[in-house]
């Protein structure tokens, strides 16, 4: 029924006239009309049981209180018989439909099939989620032992049937169709599709469950879909799949106790899938829980204990909690060096896990030396073309790349590239090594050279992995931002719109790269001086990572900075400089005062010191933030150049004409050697140190 529906029917039970039944009476009536999912038979039953209560006001009250404590005495209750001219009740409807579908389907048994789909946690059930489980089953059924082998009731493992690598449909089809006949479920047509169940058939179905325990088999069904969804690699479908998602802690009953006596196959299996999701807290309790299994259960130093431990090291890493995936990952390593050798594949990928976590803090130095340790050494174990030594070459061009080494990144890179293509031919799907070298011309403002490489990796990955795939959202992305660079709006912010909305679609509005995309459209706007529609998504965005990511992590802080710098644009300094603050003061805390995005952060606040007139608390900042540059990153790190730009700009504003004169030119000349003659911070800095001189 629809709601006014339902609502006019309680009330003829109430015999009150709908224009005059007092508002509150309304309001509970559309209360219980909900609350039975706008059943109408449950709807007709309420009315009576309600309606031989009085008042009418308190009768509804009540109900609505006996219903959360006594629902199915209520449902099944025959007192009212007489009142309805149906003579009967939702039980007793419910028993009839499945005494006919069983006795006329008995090999078929659906009835089996309803029970099986009422434990199913998402509102639609897609057709999907068999045929992945169908294909992953074999595998899961093996990893939970000889117990978990067998004994899938055969009445459900026909919906499973696999022809040849193939899922056969044709048994879970036809027991749809019964159902969907008697209206027992509900067909959903869209891109996934499948069917759904109303509320009070799926609470009838699951005291189905007495007589046939499919709590267990529920269980084993969805890590079956998990693990196949991992083998695909197929991130689609991956957020309808995290709905299905059971609770592992759920329940105490023995079968289900039995289950978790395989909880590390588990933990890992779906702890995976929430990693690959972006649900850092999710993977983390599961992660956690695995490891203290395995310590328990193989020991401290065996290889799946490290690798849960490396698996939970990432989580951290996503999260941004580097001292604690330092910590780990320092741990692995030297386990895996006494154990296994310092030239084994696993201590390398460790050394590089903690290289990339070094990387990310800002130690370049530190991440260097290892990356080129594990680079020599998998070059000397495994060989130069070999697909591990590329990607330890790639690491070590990623760290150049973060110094503003970009002549030895290019160097690393074009090697990663040529050799990947003639190995894995020009057009296969791992086009990493193009983006990577698309992005070191990207940052030498070579805009031509970069968006050519960027093309040719969007439309590879279109071809070979879809228009939708991830990959291919990550090439137009970074194609837009080539665009956006040369100043190109419409070209950016079409593409920037393309990939926000199907990533909407494909991975959820919240999801880590979604985010991403509506942060890139919203800077994309900022440029073009769109700023109430800039501001509205990166308020949006950065609500969703406080929620999502917690306040202190760094893309969090990223989209509090990008809101700031909306701010800015509009004159708003002061709500500009209150964001900020927040922003630099947390860097510092969880990055420490020498940190590249804590020192971005400063010249952030420096800037909207500077726009106000506030010169000597922009100065004291900005020099700050050169010395720090120059300490950590060198004195020809494009960052650190900026910042010598940054304050002769603030000298100049101060009068001190001939200070701010010598640092821009000290500043252009670093450019000219750094960034090349033709770079466009070199044109600018020449530029100004020719104004300034006339």
């Amino acid at each position: 029924m629809s709601p006014l529906e339902g609502r006019a029917l309680l009330l003829r039970h109430l015999q009150l006239d709908e224009e005059l039944a007092p508002l509150g009476i309304k309001d509970d009536c559309d209360k219980v009309v909900k609350k039975l999912e706008f059943l109408a038979l449950a709807v007709d039953i309420a009315g009576a049981y309600i309606g031989s209560d009085s008042p009418s006001d308190k009768a509804l009250q009540r109900y609505l209180a006996d219903y959360e404590r006594h629902r199915d005495e209520l449902l099944k209750m025959d007192f009212f018989r007489g009142l309805l001219a149906s003579e009967k009740t939702v039980w007793t409807v419910w028993d009839t439909t499945l005494e006919k579908i069983t006795k006329e389907n008995k090999g078929l048994r659906p009835d089996i099939l309803l029970t099986f789909l009422a434990h199913f946690k998402g509102g639609i059930i897609q057709n999907e989620m068999f045929r992945l489980a169908s294909l992953g089953m074999k595998v899961v059924k093996a990893n939970l032992g000889e117990e978990g082998s067998e004994g899938m009731p055969s009445e459900l493992q026909q919906f499973l049937t696999l022809v040849g690598d193939k899922w056969d449909d044709f048994q879970y089809q036809q027991g749809c169709r019964v159902l969907l006949r008697y209206s027992l479920l509900q067909r959903v047509n869209s891109e996934w599709a499948g069917v759904t169940m109303h509320g009070l058939v799926r609470w009838r179905a699951m005291l189905n469950d007495q007589s046939w325990p499919l709590r267990r088999w529920y269980m084993v069904f969805v890590l079956a879909a998990c693990y196949q969804n991992i083998v695909e690699e197929q991130p689609e479908f991956r957020r309808h799949l995290v709905g299905h998602l059971p609770d592992i802690h759920e329940d105490d009953d023995q079968e289900w106790e039995d289950l978790l006596r395989y909880q590390s196959f588990i933990g890992a299996t779906l702890g995976r899938i929430y990693y690959n999701e972006g649900r850092w807290e999710e993977a983390e309790k599961l992660e956690m829980q695995v490891v203290e299994t395995f310590k328990t259960k193989l020991g401290a130093d065996h290889p799946d204990t490290l690798s849960s431990m490396a698996n939970l090291a990432s989580t951290y890493r996503n999260q941004g909690r580097w001292e604690e995936a330092e910590k780990l990952n320092v741990q692995v390593m030297e386990t895996r060096k006494a154990k296994l050798g310092a030239d084994h594949p696993d201590t390398l990928t460790s050394m590089g896990n903690l290289a990339s976590t070094y990387r990310n803090q800002g130690r370049w130095e530190e991440a260097e030396k290892l990356e080129v340790q594990v680079m020599e050494t998998s070059k000397t174990k495994l060989g130069a073309d070999h697909p591990d030594t590329l990607t330890s070459i790639a690491n070590l061009a990623s760290t150049f790349w973060n110094q503003g080494r970009w002549e030895e990144a290019e160097k690393l890179e074009v090697q990663v590239m040529e050799t990947r293509k003639t190995k894995l031919g020009a057009d296969h799907p791992d086009t990493t090594s193009i983006a990577n070298l698309a992005s070191t011309f990207w940052n030498q403002g070579r805009w031509e050279e970069a968006e050519k490489l960027e093309v040719q990796v969007m439309e590879t990955s279109k071809t070979k992995l879809g228009a939708n795939h991830p990959d291919t959202l990550s090439s137009m992305a970074n194609l837009a931002s080539t665009f956006w660079n040369q100043g190109r709006w419409e070209e950016a912010e079409k593409l920037e719109v393309q990939v926000m909305e199907t990533s909407k679609t494909k991975l959820g509005a919240d999801h880590p790269d979604t985010l991403s995309s509506m942060a890139n459209l919203a800077s994309t706007y900022r440029n073009q001086g769109r700023w109430k529609e800039a501001e509205k998504l990166e308020v949006q965005v950065m609500e969703t990572r406080k929620t999502k990511l917690v306040a202190d992590h760094p893309d969090t802080l990223t989209s509090i900075a990008n809101l700031a710098s909306t701010f800015w644009n509009q004159g708003r300094w002061e709500e500009a400089e209150k964001l900020e603050v927040q922003v630099m003061e947390t860097r510092k805390t969880k990055l420490g005062a020498d940190h590249p995005d804590t020192l971005t952060s400063m010249a952030n606040l420096a800037s909207t010191f500077w726009n106000q007139g506030r010169w000597e608390e922009a100065e004291k900042l900005e020099v700050q933030v050169m010395e720090t540059s120059k300490t950590k990153l060198g004195a020809n790190h494009p960052d650190t150049l900026t910042s010598m730009s940054n304050l002769a700009f603030t000298w100049k504003s101060q009068g001190r004409h001939a200070d701010a004169l010598t640092l821009m030119e000290n500043c252009a000349q670093a450019r000219q050697r750094v960034l090349g003659d033709e770079h466009p911070y070199t044109l600018s800095s020449l530029a100004l140190v020719a104004k300034w001189s006339s």
